[in-house]
């Protein structure tokens, strides 16, 4: 893996301002969407798209075990899994 994808995916694990789709992020590293899935699937084994899904999911999670109490709907709203 090359530095550029390392820094494309550590951008994408500590974004929290918004929700980033993968036509966002191709336009961000400056490559078509096309050439982006293909560079996730051969370097991840994963989509983009599966990928910020995971990250998202991640996310959420790591919330869920640092704050016990939130809820459910707490959780959904923060991973914009809406």
């Amino acid at each position: 893996m090359n530095q550029k994808f390392i820094g494309l995916l550590s951008h994408i694990v500590n974004s929290n301002s918004q929700v980033l789709n993968v036509n966002e992020l191709a336009r961000q590293v400056h490559m078509c969407e096309r050439s982006l899935q293909r560079r996730f699937k051969l370097e991840l084994g994963l989509t983009p798209k599966e990928f910020l899904r995971l990250s998202r999911f991640l996310k959420v999670f790591g919330l869920m075990l640092s704050q016990p109490k939130t809820t459910i709907q707490d959780l959904v709203w923060y991973g914009k899994f809406y």
